[in-house]
């Protein structure tokens, strides 16, 4: 590697330049960048389940909409009802908005003695002026079950305004119509009323402003962690600043190309740039460190920078290509917005590791001698952390070496309880767990789920052999079975309702309304059907066959059941799946489909990419950086010694997960790659280094021999390793901070692994070696031809 660092001091001042035009390149186009926070997207375009969502949204009208619970002392009051249809009205003239569903649209259905009367609870036109006007009003829901937890909670304290949206629509409209119906919403709010907003689109609109308020807060932490770690660890002024401005650039650079290829950020890509802060710190750490320690030990400024570049350009270029591979191998994603982050973290890595040695070196090579160099120089003595840092490493190695059967041992035993832990992994997902608790969106859906049935919804579609094939009795009675029996199995299913419930309620209209007949004609009736045809005819007169839509279709062949639930765990979701499948085979007609979609049901088909998108990635992430590792040792055993320290990692990630019961979803699914990814430097470097004392010092292999040269080693790269994994671990904590769960989970993961990956590499792979003796160990080291041609090692 000495032709890079020829190059370097060649054309110090050409590459600052380069580096400033590309930045200034990129930079320009940031402004642009765009959030992509459609929920949808998690699920691939072409998949079946998404395409069949997306058919049901467009005949039944669509499933993200924007629940409004409006809070009072009580409801049944003539100012409050009026209130509800002013509002009713006002926003259903929202640009964007397909229909409103609330007292003063959802119509009863009443019999009298010309046959049935339908009408809206609250008719704008007669309006209730009294007391007795709005208690007429609460008789009436009470005698419709289906809107009681539904429309209105039964205390009477809470009313629903659902916002339906214009089919799959997308998400810029889906803020449009957002932001007004809250300005609409703040310019008619009065003392004493609180409104609580959640709803697929409300999410969807909330994940995009939590998003950007993620940026502007972890970003500025995240440099402030990584600075003070880094002057703890050099206390220079270059020390501090050159990863940071290094890391800098490579986000501007990652951001920009991500504004001017038109791809968006989306939940996980709000993490690249404190990734890249964390990640591509490192190259930059390794750079100076070893450049400062030549020139402790009385190089000159030319002979430190080949000797710099000759020791661990290989092991540095090694160590970011592996990384860029760990996390590269996500492009095999389904999921496109977990495929978008492996691409540019992958990038933004690589645009970090040309930086640290190419530019960092620029900048070190034109500046002066630092100050802390000489007076390291000339007392021999380096700063605190530095000292403590070298103490800590011989302990360590010390320890393990003199105890290599115990070591051995423990290795083992932390392995068997990793196994153990990693089996209780189970995967789950929540949309509305995504956001931490506390923040508005999780409050807000808290008071609808107590009031409500649930904020989580399943459309059930039954279709059949005909048109007219809904109006069967018998068909009508099996949604209605399957209704009861879903929510009588499951305590979270808050409230269901169908073509079912309309024509229970005009059986009920149409005999005196008496409550004994909310029943669906007898099925054994052979005039039942007619009769069922009759009703819908009748209703046709006095309301529209409109409000029918979004439970049956125009022709009768298809409708939907809408179910609702209070939780939104794909395992529940699961459950209620695998139940619905089960008594539609046992009861519905087998000429009759039935199949599951909804915003509640689509999470569950996510889990399926993201699971099989995590088998596929820590495989393919194991093969590429044994591969990768393999040319650098020139040999397949080198390549596996490296994949050990990170094969225990991922496996001691999995057991935390399991013990301490973090579920496997979008953002713990980043994890594997972020170890293998980045924890494969550790192996790298301590090999790299370990090989290079072994040769150079021409150390036998022996038990003696391999001691001395983790001895070394550990008081050299180890140190160095042991202020990535700290910064690294630090990047990645601050992650703790961010708003949503999926990232906070990511940052505590990623940081204890960076402590696993560090000391498996310090601690058990110099123990392998002293016991397997590879071959590898003794080969030259690459770019060299013999041991001779290296410099002597430092100390």
């Amino acid at each position: 590697m000495k032709w890079l660092g020829k190059f370097v001091m060649r054309f110090p001042k050409g590459i600052i330049l380069v580096v400033l035009a590309i930045t200034l390149f990129f930079g320009y186009y940031i402004p642009d960048v765009k959030f992509n926070n459609d929920a949808g997207d998690f699920i691939p375009p072409t998949d079946p389940d998404r395409l069949f969502d997306e058919e049901t949204q467009e005949l039944f009208g669509n499933d993200d909409v924007i629940y409004i619970g409006l809070v009072v002392d009580n409801v049944y009051e003539p100012q409050v009802l009026t209130k509800i249809a002013e509002l009713t009205t006002l926003l259903e003239e929202v640009e964007g908005v397909e229909s409103v569903d609330s007292l003063a649209s959802i119509k009863n259905i009443e019999g009298t003695e010309e046959g049935m009367e339908v009408y809206p609870f609250v008719d704008e036109d007669e309006l209730p002026e009294t007391d007795e006007d709005a208690q007429r009003v609460r008789e009436q829901i009470h005698k419709w079950e289906v809107l009681v937890n539904n429309l209105v909670s039964d205390d009477g304290k809470a009313t629903t305004i659902a916002i339906k949206l214009e089919p799959n629509a997308p998400v810029p409209d889906q803020e449009k119509v957002y932001h007004e119906v809250r300005r609409i919403v703040e310019e008619y709010k009065e003392q004493g009323e609180s409104y609580h907003f959640s709803g697929g689109s409300t999410i969807n609109v909330l994940l995009g402003v939590y998003m950007l308020d993620d940026l502007k807060r972890l970003l500025p932490i995240a440099f402030i962690v990584v600075a003070l770690l880094l002057y703890l660890s050099f206390r220079t002024l270059n020390g501090v600043l050159l990863p940071l401005i290094n890391v800098g650039i490579a986000v501007i650079w990652t951001i920009g190309s991500m504004a001017f290829l038109k791809v968006p950020l989306s939940l996980p890509c709000t993490a690249i740039p404190v990734i890249l802060i964390a990640v591509g710190s490192a190259y930059a750490i390794h750079v100076i460190h070893d450049y400062y320690d030549e020139v402790q030990h009385g190089l000159g400024k030319e002979t430190a920078f080949l000797s710099c570049f000759n020791k661990i350009g290989i092991a540095v270029i090694m160590a970011g290509l592996t990384t860029v591979a760990g996390f590269g191998t996500l492009a095999t994603s389904d999921v496109i917005p977990l495929k978008d982050f492996g691409i540019f973290v992958a990038f933004g890595t690589f645009a970090s590791l040309v930086l640290s040695l190419t530019f960092v070196p620029a900048v070190l090579y034109l500046e002066k001698l630092p100050e802390a160099s000489k007076k390291h120089e000339k007392n021999g003595k380096g700063n605190v952390v530095e000292r403590f840092a070298k103490a800590f490493r011989k302990t360590e190695v010390s320890i393990a070496m003199r105890n290599r059967k115990a070591t051995l041992i423990v290795a083992a035993a932390l392995l068997l309880i990793a196994i153990i832990g990693a089996s209780l992994v189970y995967v789950d997902d929540n949309g509305i767990a995504y956001f931490r608790k506390g923040t508005e969106l999780r409050n807000d859906d808290a008071v609808l789920t107590k009031f409500f049935g649930g904020t989580h919804l399943y459309s059930v579609i039954i279709e059949g052999p005909e048109d007219d094939s809904m109006k069967e009795p018998i068909i009508l009675k099996n949604m209605e079975a399957l209704q009861k029996h879903i929510q009588t199995t499951f305590p979270f299913i808050g409230k269901t309702m169908s073509l079912a419930d309309y024509i229970k309620k005009m059986n009920m209209a149409m005999n005196e309304n008496q409550e004994e007949f909310y029943t669906i004609p007898a099925v054994e009736d052979p005039n039942s059907r007619e009769l069922v045809a009759q009703y819908l005819l009748l209703y046709s007169m006095s309301g529209d066959p409109g409000d029918f839509d979004d439970v049956v279709d125009y022709n009768y062949k298809k409708a939907r059941l809408v179910i609702l639930a209070k939780d939104g765990s794909t395992i529940q979701t699961q459950k209620v799946v695998n139940e619905i499948y089960a008594f539609a085979k046992a009861n519905f007609p087998q000429e009759y489909s039935v199949r599951v979609t909804g915003s509640a049901y689509l999470p569950l088909v996510m889990d399926a990419h993201v699971v099989k998108g995590q088998i596929r990635s820590i495989i393919s992430s194991l093969i590429a950086v044994w591969l990768l590792t393999s040319i650098i040792f020139r040999s397949f055993g080198g390549g596996f010694f490296t994949i050990i320290p990170l094969s225990l990692a991922v496996l001691i990630n999995f057991a935390i997960m399991g013990f301490l019961k973090i579920p496997l979803e979008i953002g713990t699914s980043i994890v594997s790659n972020a170890a293998i990814g980045i924890g494969v430097d550790y192996s790298i470097h301590f090999l790299t280094r370990f090989r290079y004392e072994m040769l150079t010092r021409k150390l036998p292999q022996t038990n003696e021999g391999y001691f001395k040269a983790a001895f070394a080693t550990a008081t050299t790269s180890g140190q160095a390793i042991l202020y990535n994994a700290i910064a690294v671990a630090a990047g990645f904590l601050v992650m703790i901070f961010s708003t949503f769960m999926p990232l906070v989970r990511l940052g505590g993961l990623v940081a204890c692994i960076m402590f696993t990956t560090s000391a498996g590499s310090v601690i058990l792979l110099p123990v392998l070696l002293s016991y397997l003796k590879p071959k590898f160990i003794t080969k030259a080291l690459p770019g060299t031809t013999n041991a001779a041609e290296m410099p002597a090692p430092a100390n």
